[in-house]
């Protein structure tokens, strides 16, 4: 085994076809078979070569340079963007927990309103108390017309004045 110093890139493939690439450098534990060979010699390193540093040299430690500024501010905007995720993900669980506080208040407030009579498709003031027709608050705003007696929709989506409207109609008229 020997140690040779390549001044050039160099591929041997020796009788059974096996290949072997040295790059330009200094290459450790070489078999002898392969280090005495004609066309590996004619890659070496000659006593009379000056040590020759490539020509590019300078431009690639310049480019080595700027890739690792790269990576570092890459690095940084990385570590930036985690933050506002961790921040991001904390503000989406503690809304949740505020949405489950308050869905688990809107449940109190309805069994409540039920449990009072005012869950019954009245309006707050019981306006139409005794009646046949009645008013329901909906969603967002928005109000129903329903039967006393079962609490069947009969108009829907409706605004307030609309529905009470609606109902003193269908009250009036039987």
């Amino acid at each position: 085994m020997q140690d040779l110093h390549f001044a050039k890139p160099c591929t041997f493939t020796d009788a059974n076809g096996e290949t072997r690439v040295f790059a330009p450098g200094r290459h450790k534990n070489v078999p002898a078979e392969i280090a005495g060979h004609w066309f590996v010699q004619a890659h070496l390193v000659k006593d009379t070569d000056e040590p020759s540093v490539p020509e590019t040299a300078p431009l690639q430690h310049e480019e080595r340079l700027k890739v690792k500024a790269a990576i570092d501010a890459a690095e940084g905007r990385a570590a930036g963007f985690e933050a506002e995720r961790d921040a991001a993900v904390a503000k989406a669980e503690a809304l949740e927990a505020d949405n489950a506080t308050l869905k688990a208040r809107v449940a109190e407030l309805e069994a409540a309103q039920q449990s009072s009579g005012e869950g019954s498709g009245q309006s707050g003031d019981n306006e139409f108390a005794g009646k046949v027709h009645g008013i329901k608050r909906r969603h967002q705003g928005k109000f129903a017309v329903v039967t006393q007696a079962d609490g069947n929709v009969v108009v829907d989506s409706l605004s307030k004045a609309d529905a009470e409207a609606k109902a003193r109609e269908l009250n009036a008229q039987g």
